[in-house]
């Protein structure tokens, strides 16, 4: 318990910086490829730009293993069957785990679907085999096995952090050097790692331990030196059949006309994102806070097409704020922009019924994506 108590404080902290972080960042990858668009392909102030561009994404991945590991990631969960991931997984594992180790897959014909954010799953699941990899130097064998299991009460006395219920188990496990109690001990803590400087993060693991308590689930692990070590990923179960998986491609951005409201109190995104949206062809009136922005809407409502929000604003709230607008113009079209995933329960509701959510940090091809989204839903013949 502890334990726990611990990654819960180190959550809350490393979710804080990710989100102030994410604000900084944005700006940087805004003005960086604003700078690529503007510059001709070939030249040396072209390539820096896009090395600018290239250097915040990487950044923004960093922030997302901490968001993971904090719980505050945005998901998007579908009904999946995990069998279906770890085929996919596949292709791209035998491509860069080397032919030394032997990759055995057991998978359950009859396992059971659970909702989960495919992206996620996925990023556990690789994270885990390339630490299997590196436990395994001169050779071994790496296994990944699925099952239904039940959890009961028994099991939940030696291990605090299950609660009982019907899982779907997700198991990787090596014959790798193993680890010591000490070591096991802080295993999924941020910024803990074994490795030599400079091989990792340390944000691996606690990325998937992260990963598994968003989606309610649980993570244990076991390990020995010299006997290998062995994670076992728990899944709650869902009735129903899996839905098809849809996967997003980045695409150029594509310009359009109209007006849009954009607030955001952190000065840096608010002005990137302005100059991204001109770039894109919109009118942009820009708001710093909630109440300005309500106020910007009561003085513009007949020209504003959509309101770009923060979730998080002085004030009020981005939901609060379209609250209020909505009561002034029923049906005005939103998108919510955010470093985290939120825990107001109206953003909640409205991320259930399908309003677009834009992840900061967020490329100029992403905005003009959302915008293009927001702006043809529910018209006719769409």
């Amino acid at each position: 318990m502890q334990q726990l108590q611990k990654f819960e404080a180190i959550g809350r902290l490393a979710g804080g910086i990710a989100h102030d972080f994410n604000n900084s960042i944005g700006a940087v990858m805004g003005w960086a490829e604003m700078g690529c668009d503007e510059t001709k392909p070939g030249t040396r102030l072209h390539e820096r730009f896009e090395r600018i561009r290239d250097q915040a994404v990487w950044a923004g991945k960093l922030t997302s293993q901490l968001l993971t590991f904090a719980r505050r990631q945005m998901l998007q969960p579908r009904e999946v069957n995990l069998n279906t991931l770890i085929e996919e997984g596949m292709k791209l594992l035998h491509r860069i785990i080397g032919a030394h180790l032997d990759v055995v897959v057991h998978a359950d014909p009859q396992l059971a679907m659970t909702l989960a954010d495919p992206t996620q799953v996925e990023q556990a699941l690789m994270n885990l085999c390339l630490n299997a990899r590196d436990a395994m130097p001169e050779g071994g064998t790496l296994t990944i096995e699925t099952q239904n299991v039940v959890i009961g009460e028994e099991y939940c006395r030696h291990h605090p952090s299950g609660k009982p219920g019907k899982y779907v188990m997700l198991s990787v496990s090596d014959t790798g050097v193993g680890m010591d109690k000490a070591t096991l001990d802080r295993v999924f803590e941020p910024f803990f790692t074994t490795k030599e400087m400079g091989r990792g993060t340390g944000l691996g693991l606690a990325t998937v331990y992260g990963a598994v308590k968003q989606h309610e689930g649980f993570i244990y692990a076991y390990s020995e030196p010299g006997s290998g070590t062995v994670f076992r990923l728990y899944f709650p179960v869902l009735v129903g059949a899996a839905a098809p998986r849809v996967i997003q491609v980045e695409e150029p951005p594509q310009k359009g006309t109209g007006t849009i409201l954009l607030a955001d109190d952190y000065e840096g995104i608010r002005e990137s994102t302005r100059e991204m949206l001109l770039a894109l062809g919109y009118e942009v009136i820009a708001a710093k806070d909630g109440a300005e922005a309500i106020q910007l809407f009561k003085l513009n409502a007949d020209q504003i097409d959509i309101v770009l929000l923060d979730v998080v604003l002085p004030s009020h709230s981005g939901p609060e704020v379209y609250s209020q607008i909505s009561a002034i113009r029923p049906g005005t079209k939103v998108i919510f922009a955010s470093g985290y995933t939120a825990e107001n329960a109206v953003l909640k509701s409205a991320i259930q019924k399908g309003t677009t959510i834009l992840q900061k940090p967020f490329s100029m091809s992403r905005l003009s994506r959302a915008i293009r989204d927001v702006l043809v839903e529910k018209l006719p013949n769409n």
